[in-house]
């Protein structure tokens, strides 16, 4: 079951290319964002 849940979503990355490109990106960026905020407050705290 869970095969057929990963063909399914690798078919559709593949068809919706540009759109998963933007959120893959847009991950990327708020995951960093997210820890360059972290480090700081972490460092001004310390």
């Amino acid at each position: 079951m869970f095969r057929q849940y990963l063909q399914t979503a690798f078919r559709n990355q593949r068809k919706h290319l540009s759109f998963t490109l933007i959120n893959v990106f847009g991950l990327a960026l708020g995951l960093s964002a997210f820890f360059l905020i972290n480090a700081y407050v972490h460092f001004e705290n310390s």
